[in-house]
């Protein structure tokens, strides 16, 4: 029993296996009208995209142009019979089958299925169609149409003119009759036919010439057979070859044509043999694989799959294609030239084949494309980089249609507005712009061609807050200029636009520090005055800024103090750190100079290096301090005095005044 199971897989697999590589339709049905299986040569057949799509269907009211047609001997005695139909295609159009049928039956004789074979016959329909009306037609030529017949003597006097086709005689037969051939053609025409005439008799054998007359106003071709008779005459059976002159003409022309196409064609052109051998190929085919003629190539070449192919895998998939296809439609492989560099070419050919169907050669065309697989990599890996940016980059990167729909967006979009991907690819800029009014007018303005400069917008996230954008928008055009897409790459700035409102409260703050200041608040950069308050121009003797400003730093401070200010702004600028106060003098507008206390920290002005210096106008002080020095000194002078006339009384208490001598109680 294992034995029978196992040969009845193996019996099974090899009808599966043949079922489905025949090149014929192979079917199953009901008696009903309903396929039970087919094969994928019978699926192709009929033109469905699938098995399953054609076992779907209804056979006679989808297959057949009219039910009825159905109808068939193998259908009403379930005989085994071959019988042709006319069916229908599923794109509608006609196809005409040979069926080889019969129906199956279980073992108590009940019919299962029908099962059969079809063969695609309409080619064959076709022809036998366009041969039967052919030979109506020849039939009807052959009737209507006859050879020019009439005899001429050893002297070139037309005899007899057969009534057959009077219409390819040069003049009308009693025109011609008795009359001599040089009376009817010129001289050397009529004496070539003269000619042929005498070789004729003297030869007793046939001869056939070809020759052109002017009939009318047309030229006529003749194939004319010239047979002696008896009478000393000669038999011309004259047959227009006229058609076959012009196809012949044709014909070389064509030749000259292709021969032209060949030498000069801008692709490959070549013809190979299966076992790899270079029939013929044109110059650009020799050029592409870096020959100096075609026939080196030819020459050269012994073995295409292990001199031209890089891997040698390609040539056999050709091959296969070759075999099964006939050919191989824009096969691309990688070859080797003569000095073996690599190129990418791009081939489609066919199998050339005789009468049995075997294969004679192939031939096809060929094409370098190793630049345009560049290129291709080239934006392949733009691509790449671009969408490797698009998934990276920082700022929302949103695609959108010409309706302001979004095809795409990267994940920091998502991020920015709290949707997940899906979410934001169901909704349009009207969905999350805070601003709708304004960005549709960016919108019509950028379809209607406009350059957009970067601009800001609030846009509104999913939580319902709002994030302040810039966005740098731009239309994507295709390479004829039509818009493709909309790409908006937005930017958040709210981070940007808070730490803005705090530098401008920020400097509101410096600004109005600087202009309350009592005291001179200027700014320096490389050498000359770039800012000063209200007090700094009093300070100075100035009314108006402009006084100050762009003027040499060094030309406000007193001219012995110069040098040393202009090394301590040094220092300072190198060191980078504040300088203590210190007493100066500054020289104001009208050459007066004024006494200053100055400090002084780096800063930066305009991106630049400077010092902001402030400064406090201590005339006053100065000035009190000379009174207090004043005093001080006069105080210290009469404590001298003063100290010098004790020491004086004491002296005067030591001593008598008579002897100067000290007294005894100071022993």
């Amino acid at each position: 029993r294992k034995q029978a199971e196992a040969a009845l897989r193996e019996s099974e697999e090899r009808y599966h296996t043949l079922f489905d590589s025949m090149m014929d339709g192979v079917y199953r049905s009901t008696h009903e009208g309903r396929f039970v299986d087919v094969n994928p040569a019978m699926v192709k057949m009929f033109g469905y995209s699938s098995k399953e799509e054609m076992l779907a269907v209804d056979i006679k009211k989808e297959l057949y142009f009219a039910p009825e047609e159905r109808g068939s001997h193998i259908l009403d005695t379930g005989q085994e019979e071959m019988d042709v139909y006319r069916m229908r295609r599923k794109d509608g159009s006609e196809i005409w089958v040979e069926d080889h049928g019969y129906y199956a039956h279980d073992a108590q004789g009940r019919v299962i299925y029908h099962e059969g074979m079809l063969r695609d016959i309409t080619g064959r329909k076709q022809i036998e169609e366009a041969l039967a009306a052919s030979e109506a037609e020849l039939r009807a030529l052959f009737a209507s149409m006859q050879d020019a017949v009439l005899a001429i003597d050893r002297e070139g006097v037309y005899r007899k003119i057969a009534p057959t086709n009077p219409g390819l005689l040069v003049k009308p037969p009693e025109e011609l009759l008795g009359k001599n051939l040089k009376d009817v053609f010129p001289a050397e025409k009529a004496e070539a036919f003269q000619g042929v005439v005498q070789q004729v008799l003297d030869t007793k054998q046939n001869a056939q010439i070809e020759y052109e007359l002017l009939i009318g106003n047309r030229s006529v071709w003749f194939q004319t057979t010239i047979s002696p008779l008896e009478s000393d005459s000669t038999l011309w059976v004259a047959h227009d070859i006229t058609k076959r002159k012009q196809v012949e003409e044709a014909l070389r022309v064509a030749e000259a044509n292709f021969h032209s196409i060949f030498e000069n064609a801008t692709v490959g052109i070549f013809q190979s043999t299966p076992q790899g051998r270079f029939l013929s190929v044109n110059p650009v085919m020799a050029r592409i694989f870096g020959y100096d003629t075609p026939e080196e190539m030819v020459a050269g070449v012994v073995n295409i799959e292990k001199q031209d192919y890089v891997d040698p895998a390609d040539r056999r998939e050709f091959q296969r294609l070759m075999i099964e296809r006939g050919e191989a439609r824009e096969f691309t492989s990688w070859n080797y030239r003569k000095n073996g560099e690599r190129i990418w070419i791009q081939e489609s050919a066919r199998a050339v084949k005789d009468a049995q169907g075997n294969i004679l050669y192939y031939e096809g065309f060929i094409s370098d494309i190793t630049e345009r697989k560049r290129a291709e990599d080239a934006r392949r890996q733009a691509e790449l980089r671009y969408r490797s940016l698009f998934e990276q980059t920082h700022d929302a990167v949103f695609i959108l249609d010409l309706e302001g729909r979004h095809l795409d967006a990267n994940p920091r979009a998502a991020e920015m507005l709290g949707y997940t991907p899906d979410e934001l690819l169901k909704l349009s800029f009207a969905n999350i712009s805070a601003q709708l009014q304004e960005s549709r007018q960016v919108m019509e303005r950028l379809l209607a061609g406009e350059h957009i400069p970067l601009y800001e917008r609030i846009f509104r996230k999913k939580n319902g807050g709002l994030v302040q954008t810039e966005i740098n928008v731009e239309l994507v055009r295709d390479a004829d200029g039509q818009p493709l897409h909309i790409q908006s790459v937005v930017r958040d700035i709210t981070a940007r636009k808070r730490i803005e409102n705090e530098l401008r409260e920020s400097e509101e703050k410096y600004r109005r520090l600087v202009e309350l200041s009592p005291d001179l608040i200027a700014i320096h950069s490389e050498g000359k005055i770039c800012f000063a308050n209200q007090a700094g121009l009093r300070l100075v003797g100035a009314d108006r800024l402009e006084q100050m400003v762009g003027k040499p730093t060094l030309e406000f401070v007193a001219p012995g103090l110069r040098a040393q200010i202009a090394r301590r702004i040094q220092h300072a600028l190198q060191d980078g750190a504040a300088l203590p106060f210190l007493d100066e003098k500054f020289v104001r507008l009208d050459g007066s100079e004024v006494d200053v206390s100055v400090t002084a920290v780096p800063t930066t002005w305009q991106g630049k290096p400077a010092m902001q210096v402030i400064a406090r106008d201590i005339t006053e002080r100065k000035l009190a301090e000379n009174e207090v020095r004043g005093a001080k000194d006069a105080l210290e002078s009469a404590h001298r005095e003063l100290q010098q006339s004790l020491e004086r009384e004491q002296l005067l208490a030591r001593t008598d005044d008579l002897t100067d001598l000290y007294n005894r109680r100071y022993f």
